[in-house]
C-alpha cells in the first residue's frame, strides 16, 4: 500500500492507494493536475477517486491481454485492453515501466493529458481504455501498464510488453581462423546481424545443427557462435548457413565454407606386373596413392633408404639406374601433408630384378 497527501480545505489529508502500478500512476497524475488550475468539480472528483481506490484495493483485475506486443519500427501501434463496450471511468493512466516510471499518457473527465516525450505519439480511446502510440522507436521497447478507475470506486489494471522490431540485415557469418587442421583445431563460427529480438537458427546444408556433443550453440544479444571442437573434414561442407529472424521477418547469411585440411591416410603402393623377380625388360612402375588435403607429395624407399625421386610414380628405369635390382630389396613410398605435417609411410614391396 501507498499514499498519497491531497489538499482540502482542511488541510492535507493521506490517502492510501493500492497497489505499486496504481501507486505510482495516481503519483504521476496528481503531479500533473495541479489543484489550483482546476474546479471544484475536478478537485471532488479526484478526491472521490482517491478515496474508492483506497477502499477496493482487493477488486482488481487484469484488463490487458498476454503480450508481448510487437510492431515494426516507425509505425503506429495499439496497445488494446480487454474492456468490452463503452467503459465508465474517472481516470485512465498509462505508463511506460523503465527504469523510472514515466508517465505515457492520462484521461480524465477533464481531458487528455500527454507525457512530455510522447507529445504527439500517444492517445487514449475514451470508450475501450485503447493506447494509441507512434511512431515507434527502439526506445520504445519495454513493459507498458494501465491504471483505470470507475465511478464505483474499482480499479483494474494491467501490464503488457511492447516490443518494436526493427528489420532484420546484414546476416554475416565469420570465422576465428581463416583454415583447419582435422582432429586438431576448434573453429569458431560468428554470425552477427541487425535487427531487434533476433533469434539464430545454423544449418549445415538443409539440416539443422543442435547444440551437443563438438558442437556449441550460444547467443548473445545481435549474434550467435558455433564452436566446434576437434573440427572433422565433414563438418562444414553444407555448406554453413546462419539465419537471423524476429516476428518481422528473417534473413539467411551467404553459404559458408571453411577448408579443414586432413591427411595423409590410407597411402597404398601398388604395382604392374608384381613377382618376386622382375624382368628387366618390362614395363613396370610402382605407384604410391593417398587421401590427403592438400593432395600428399611422396618420397620412395629402398631398404630405408631415401631415393632420389620423388611423385607417385616408381619405374623400372629408375630402379636400374639407381643399381637396386640386382638384390632383393624392400621398395616404400612416404606421403607428406605439407599443412598437416604428417608423414605416413606405404606398406613395402619386395622384388629383384634379373636379367640386367
Amino acid at each position: 500500500m501507498g499514499s498519497v497527501c491531497v489538499s482540502t480545505l482542511s488541510g492535507c489529508v493521506p490517502v492510501k492507494v493500492a497497489g505499486t502500478a496504481a501507486f505510482a500512476s495516481l503519483s504521476l497524475l496528481l503531479e500533473r493536475l495541479e489543484p489550483s488550475g482546476m474546479d471544484l468539480f475536478d478537485v471532488k472528483t479526484l478526491l472521490l477517486l482517491l478515496s474508492f481506490i483506497g477502499c477496493c484495493a482487493g477488486q482488481t483485475q487484469s484488463i490487458l491481454p498476454v503480450g508481448p506486443v510487437d510492431a515494426t519500427l516507425g509505425t503506429n501501434v495499439t496497445l488494446q485492453t480487454t474492456l468490452v463496450g463503452k467503459v465508465d471511468y474517472l481516470v485512465i493512466v498509462w505508463n511506460f515501466n523503465a527504469v523510472n516510471v514515466v508517465n505515457v499518457a492520462t484521461l480524465t473527465a477533464g481531458g487528455l493529458r500527454v507525457g512530455a516525450q510522447y507529445t504527439g505519439r500517444a492517445a487514449i480511446n475514451n470508450t475501450n481504455g485503447f493506447l494509441y502510440l507512434g511512431p515507434v522507436t527502439a526506445a520504445d521497447s519495454g513493459h507498458y501498464s494501465i491504471s483505470l478507475t470507475t465511478p464505483d470506486g474499482t480499479t483494474s489494471t494491467g501490464e503488457t510488453q511492447l516490443r518494436v522490431l526493427e528489420p532484420v540485415s546484414g546476416v554475416t557469418i565469420t570465422s576465428n581462423i581463416p583454415e583447419a587442421i582435422e582432429s586438431n583445431s576448434t573453429v569458431v563460427l560468428n554470425c552477427s546481424a541487425k535487427g531487434s529480438f533476433l533469434k539464430f537458427t545454423w544449418l549445415n546444408g538443409s539440416r539443422p545443427i543442435v547444440d551437443g556433443n563438438r558442437f556449441a550453440l550460444k547467443q548473445m544479444g545481435q549474434s550467435s557462435t558455433l564452436t566446434i571442437t576437434e573440427v572433422l573434414r565433414t563438418d562444414l561442407v553444407g555448406p554453413i548457413y546462419c539465419t537471423a529472424a524476429n516476428q518481422l521477418q528473417s534473413q539467411t547469411s551467404a553459404p559458408f565454407n571453411l577448408t579443414v585440411y586432413y591427411g595423409p591416410e590410407a597411402v597404398t603402393i601398388t604395382a604392374s606386373n608384381l613377382n618376386l623377380f622382375i624382368a628387366s625388360n618390362i614395363n613396370f612402375t610402382l605407384s604410391c596413392s593417398a587421401t590427403s588435403s592438400p593432395p600428399a607429395t611422396f618420397t620412395w624407399y629402398h631398404n630405408h633408404h631415401m631415393m632420389e625421386n620423388v611423385g607417385p610414380f616408381l619405374t623400372l628405369e629408375v630402379i636400374k639406374k639407381h643399381r637396386f635390382g640386382s638384390e632383393m630389396g624392400e621398395y616404400k613410398c612416404k606421403a607428406n601433408n605439407a599443412k598437416t605435417g604428417h608423414v605416413v609411410p606405404s606398406p613395402g614391396i619386395s622384388f629383384a630384378v634379373i636379367g640386367e
